[in-house]
């Protein structure tokens, strides 16, 4: 009996949902983005800050925006509220629209950012055949997001969607220095190197036992094997994409020098003197990082992934700063 009504109530969601909303994202949402003449002109490619949810990518990206790389209007970043409010009370320094379409990304290839999806199918996905009407019903009906104000959501969606992400940047974004974060893009990089070559990945990696205790905050489906399989996979990317790693721990104990290099990474040359980055170092709050290891399933394999990570960390910043 359960069966059935469970039966009975998916069928008349996928009713509701291909019959009455879809082709009312379709007819009510794209309209006016169909007015708009193409956006041709090519886009300097952007800074993209990576790394496993819960690893320290909003403090990363942070400093980036601090050193001078556009991240869009403040209005259209998820706020420290709703839900997920108490993990960063602050922000989240992410754009909604990006980080909706990071999870569609997942989705579309039979993923989440829990349950990675197949390497294959996902890095394979051209951002310009996805449905703007399926993207328009996932960010409003599946994720309703509520760390972004409905009718900022609702106007984006309308007049851009993920077919004008280029003219969505032009109008909102100071793209002669841009970018945004993503925390699922680790394991989809080609994706954004097929939509923009060139760009420029922050890669953040967290000590995986500090990694998985925060993020069972988030999600009671986060795992070290799914910490292990993202960054495994994002290394893979190393011979195609520009990417500076950096070692959460080591940004808090040793700021300076990973700052140093990750100015030179973004804009070409290293900074000439210390006053250059306090503006930037004056973002992170002065402590020491006490750790202790947790018994968790897979930690030896992923401890030695870590130290393989934070060797590339060191030779990120010799790479930039020699």
């Amino acid at each position: 009996m359960n069966l059935s009504l469970n039966n009975n109530i998916t069928a008349v969601k996928q009713f509701l949902k291909n019959k009455v909303y879809k082709p009312y994202f379709q007819t009510n949402y794209y309209f006016k983005a169909n007015l708009r003449s193409p956006q041709s002109t090519p886009l300097v490619p952007p800074i993209i800050i990576t790394g496993i949810y819960r690893s320290g990518t909003t403090l990363t990206t942070s400093l980036v925006e601090k050193i001078g790389v556009d991240m869009g209007p403040e209005n259209h970043k998820c706020r420290g509220s709703g839900e997920l409010g108490n993990l960063n009370p602050e922000g989240f320094q992410e754009n909604f629209l990006i980080n909706d379409l990071g999870r569609y990304i997942l989705h579309f290839a039979g993923g989440s950012g829990v349950r990675l999806p197949n390497e294959v199918k996902v890095c394979s996905i051209d951002l310009h055949s996805l449905s703007d009407a399926d993207f328009a019903y996932y960010s409003e009906a599946e994720l309703n997001d509520d760390r972004i104000a409905p009718k900022v959501r609702r106007e984006v969606l309308r007049h851009y969607g993920v077919s004008r992400l280029n003219q969505y940047f032009c109008d909102y974004f100071d793209t002669s220095c841009w970018g945004f974060k993503d925390v699922h893009c680790g394991v989809y990089m080609p994706v954004y190197l097929k939509m923009w070559s060139g760009s420029k990945f922050v890669c953040v990696v967290r000590e995986p036992s500090s990694f998985l205790k925060s993020a069972l905050n988030l999600s009671g489906g986060a795992s070290i094997n799914t910490w292990v399989d993202y960054y495994h996979r994002a290394i893979q990317f190393e011979e195609n994409a520009q990417i500076y790693w950096v070692i959460y721990e080591s940004l808090l104990n040793r700021e300076k020098e990973v700052i140093r290099g990750l100015i030179a990474f973004i804009k070409g040359q290293k900074p000439e003197q210390d006053d250059d980055i306090e503006p930037v170092m004056s973002l992170i709050s002065k402590r020491k990082v006490n750790h202790k290891n947790e018994s968790y399933g897979g930690i030896e394999r992923a401890s030695i992934l870590y130290e393989k990570l934070k060797q590339k960390s060191v030779e990120s910043m010799k790479r930039y700063l020699n």
